[in-house]
């Protein structure tokens, strides 16, 4: 099977159910679309490099990769924002120190979560960015609250983990 027709086939194959897993990660059809047009952008870019084997499992691993890094520049951006009350006189810019304080917080917070498994990453920034419910998290997965709970518990005690063993490691280095 030629290049062209091989691309064809994987397309119309897993377009729909990448589609499918953007969109449990994601907040809009729109974004899910933008993200999966990116996977089989890149599929198009790299297909001499992908095994036709095992096309399906870097096709989800792409798109994991870029729901990651849509909630990672998301928050950065975020972090860069200041939130206006009342006024725009009201508006006061952050100090040099506060902007220094609040990228080392976003470094070190994205240092921790690229520990984790990429779907612990977006659980993560689902629950604690976005705020979202355990039933909505349940939902978008499609399984029980139970095993959204446990599994954000069992989240919770890697970054526990790690973060005991760099504070650790920072008295070490500070004695």
């Amino acid at each position: 099977m030629d290049d062209r027709r091989w691309l064809d086939d994987v397309t119309g194959r897993y377009y729909k159910e990448i589609f499918c897993y953007c969109r449990r990660h994601v907040d809009t059809d729109d974004l899910a679309y933008e993200l999966t047009q990116a996977v089989f952008l890149r599929l198009c870019e790299q297909y001499h490099t992908v095994s036709r084997e095992s096309v399906r499992p870097w096709l989800y691993r792409v798109a994991a990769h870029l729901c990651a890094d849509h909630y990672r520049s998301e928050y950065r951006e975020r972090a860069w924002t200041v939130p206006l009350t009342g006024e725009l006189g009201d508006f006061t810019a952050p100090s040099p120190e506060d902007s220094i304080e609040a990228v080392e917080y976003t470094d070190a917070i994205d240092y921790l979560l690229s520990k984790l498994n990429v779907s612990d990453q977006v659980l993560f920034r689902e629950r604690y960015q976005q705020a979202l419910s355990y039933t909505e998290l349940a939902r978008r997965r499609n399984t029980t609250e139970a095993a959204v709970r446990k599994r954000v518990s069992r989240m919770q005690k890697k970054l526990r983990r790690y973060i005991h063993i760099l504070f650790h490691a920072w008295i070490f280095l500070f004695r």
